[in-house]
């Protein structure tokens, strides 16, 4: 390692080492490699200028590549899986103005979610807030979860183990969800996990 880039890796400060249902990598000498596993990748996008990154006119280009795709296959009816993605409301306001606007042919759902790492109560709170946006062709009362590993190969909670004996983490248990699902649907209406859906 040159003298220069030694300095600068001794100047770094690390906040956070572990996240619940990912991982920051860290290298031997105990510095961040950049590589970002699972709800670690999410956790970091939380703190980027998302507003200027996803902003509501990109958000209506967005929506408008994906309903002409949906549309020229025959599908009336799309369920967005994240919509606060970027951590912001700019999905939520360019699928209302679209709506209120005209343009929006098809019936779209949604989803408010919320990770393994997040304060569910106030994170709850917000998906309360969002269905303002709510319109004659959008709704927004979806709270999801993620309940296992899905980006990286081999991190989901599988029985049979992937070949070799791994197995995925679970991102909540199942008392939390039992928790969260009666507080979604006391609140937002519905709960939708990963790989199913759950809810009144």
């Amino acid at each position: 390692m040159s003298r220069r880039l030694q300095s600068k890796t001794e100047n770094i400060k690390v906040l956070k080492k572990e996240i619940r249902g990912g991982e920051i990598v860290f290298g031997e000498d105990g510095t961040p490699t950049g590589y970002l596993k699972e709800q670690a990748g999410t956790y970091i996008r939380s703190f980027l200028d998302n507003d200027n990154i996803f902003s509501v006119d990109l958000a209506k280009e967005t929506l408008s590549d994906i309903q002409k795709k949906l549309l020229s296959e025959g599908y009336t009816m799309y369920m967005d899986g994240w919509s606060n993605y970027f951590f912001n409301e700019s999905y939520f306001k360019a699928a209302q103005q679209t709506d209120q606007a005209g343009d929006l042919h098809l019936m779209l759902g949604l989803t408010y979610e919320i990770e393994s790492w997040m304060d569910v109560d106030k994170n709850l709170e917000k998906a309360v807030e969002i269905q303002k946006y709510s319109s004659k062709h959008v709704k927004t009362n979806w709270v999801k979860l993620f309940m296992d590993g899905t980006v990286e190969m081999g991190t989901g909670f599988v029985e049979p183990l992937y070949p070799g004996g791994k197995q995925g983490i679970v991102n909540w248990a199942e008392d939390e969800v039992t928790d969260i699902t009666r507080k979604a649907n006391e609140k937002v209406k519905y709960a939708h996990s990963h790989n199913g859906k759950f809810g009144s």
